[in-house]
């Protein structure tokens, strides 16, 4: 009996010295020199420039401000995911961190989240003659009505809790959802408000609805099994807040000055 306890004391000890001495992205990213970054489509904060196919954005910027500050010669290395799979991204060690990431207790099930910098609200965007005759989003909540947003997205869970008489079209991508409205097949299309301000400009024929049907904190999201990377990560997001960094970002990208976080 004594043999068999010892035994699986010895063991628990292993497991133990074994989870200490696993290595933390504070240890990796710097000695690989590189920073894998995870994104998804999502305006103003991740998004492809259709001038020059370059991938840009507050939140490519904002990563290679960490890379940076992770030391000479770190760089950002992008992986493209989507907005209902990141969670399993980060869980499978494809990034490091998935910037623009609104915080939500469901998928605090399955990553961490680093301190908010930016903080955002949910409205509509519909063709302009519709947008002018409604006076909230509700007003887009009726049997008949279809409204489109990015399948996985928080506002996808936003709307799916709050829709009642509307139909919610899921869809891949924000040019699909842009599409549908163009089309004619959905109504309007549901995301931050910023983001639909910015999806704006290229379609002048739309206009976001006024009011907002909900409000999110957004973050870095990260792997739950490195709180050593979580506490940098925060630590870092703080001092972006302390230099002015994230104020900056927000004029650069036509964000409304109410984004930033506390």
């Amino acid at each position: 009996m004594i043999t068999r306890i010892a035994l699986a004391l010895a063991a628990f000890l292993c497991i133990g010295l074994a989870q200490a001495q696993q290595a933390t992205r504070l240890d990796t990213v710097p000695s690989s020199k590189t920073l894998k970054v995870g994104w998804a489509a999502f305006h103003p904060y991740i998004f492809r420039d259709p001038k020059t196919n370059q991938v840009t954005g507050f939140s490519i910027d904002l990563a290679n401000e960490m890379a940076k500050a992770l030391g000479d010669g770190v760089k950002v290395e992008l992986v493209e995911d989507g907005w209902a799979t990141f969670a399993a991204g980060l869980q499978a060690n494809k990034f490091d961190v998935f910037p623009g990431a609104a915080i939500s207790l469901r998928r605090a099930l399955a990553v961490s989240f680093s301190e908010p910098y930016t903080k955002q609200t949910y409205s509509l965007l519909a063709p302009s003659a519709e947008a002018s005759k409604a006076k909230s989003w509700k007003d887009f909540d009726r049997a008949g009505q279809k409204i489109a947003t990015v399948m996985g997205a928080t506002t996808d869970a936003y709307l799916t809790a709050l829709v009642r008489n509307a139909e919610v079209v899921r869809v891949k991508t924000v040019p699909d959802g842009m599409l549908a409205v163009v089309s004619g097949r959905a109504n309007a299309y549901a995301s931050t408000t910023d983001s639909l301000v910015a999806l704006r400009k290229e379609q002048p024929n739309l206009a976001v609805v006024p009011g907002a049907f909900a409000t999110s904190g957004f973050a870095l999201a990260l792997p739950r099994n490195d709180p050593q990377w979580t506490a940098w990560v925060n630590e870092f997001v703080r001092e972006m807040k302390r230099t002015g960094r994230i104020t900056q970002l927000i004029e650069k990208y036509g964000m409304d000055h109410s984004a930033a976080a506390d």
